[in-house]
């Protein structure tokens, strides 16, 4: 992980987006030399950094866990073992 991202991914993170705001947000920040654009850049990087620290930290544990699970089928096998029709 860590490489530079290539051209076409940098470009599909810089698409333009327009979400749906609720009206009374969006009232209340249209008043002079409020960038809407910007607030919402920077209300969006506030969540998703978080949210991707959290994700990321999680990774390992669940790798782990999918592995112990394919060991376990590996020795143990399938309860859907019998069912299958080949």
């Amino acid at each position: 992980m860590g490489g530079k991202a290539s051209k076409a991914a940098t470009a599909r993170n810089k698409r333009a987006l327009a979400p749906t705001l609720n009206i009374d947000l969006a009232s209340r920040a249209n008043v002079p030399k409020v960038d809407l654009s910007t607030a919402m850049d920077v209300a969006d990087a506030e969540h998703v950094a978080p949210t991707r620290r959290t994700r990321l930290s999680r990774q390992p544990e669940a790798d782990a866990c999918i592995e112990y699970w394919n060991q376990a089928i590996a020795v143990e096998g399938s309860f859907a073992d019998e069912y299958v029709i080949l």
